[in-house]
């Protein structure tokens, strides 16, 4: 009868562990912002998807998926891992989205030689979001 009682003991204990490792599991998969799967979604930057390119009445823009504000109306964008390079209506932006740092000015000699080298690349046709918008 004691034997008994201590297998029914362990057995529910088991099965609590692996519900508590189920639910654990899920969390760190629910990290992922919806904005990824949505059909607007022009590019969406890192693991978790936090910042994305979105369409919106036919233009783009730059959105922290956490704050939900638009960071920027982008004409242009160019990603270098980890950072993402825009031009836009705010001017020149760089967003680090691996840990969330935004560096934006209308003066392109507020950033480092590198950086003003990569915005210069990135105004050609190859990174315009023009090619969204054609009929």
């Amino acid at each position: 009868m004691k034997k008994r009682r201590k297998l029914l003991i362990v057995g529910i204990l088991l099965i609590n562990l692996i519900g508590i490792v189920g639910c654990t599991n899920k969390e760190k998969d629910s990290k992922r912002y919806s904005s990824t799967d949505n059909k607007d979604t022009i590019a969406s930057f890192g693991d978790d998807g936090r910042f994305c390119i979105v369409d919106i009445s036919k233009a783009a823009y730059l959105i922290d998926e956490t704050k939900h504000p638009i960071i920027d109306k982008v004409k242009y964008y160019k990603e270098i891992k980890p950072c993402v390079y825009t031009i836009g209506d705010k001017g020149y932006i760089k967003l680090n989205y691996e840990n969330g740092k935004i560096k934006e000015s209308k003066d392109i000699k507020d950033f480092s030689k590198e950086d003003q080298k990569i915005f210069e690349e990135t105004k050609t046709k190859e990174y315009s979001l023009e090619k969204f918008y054609k009929e």
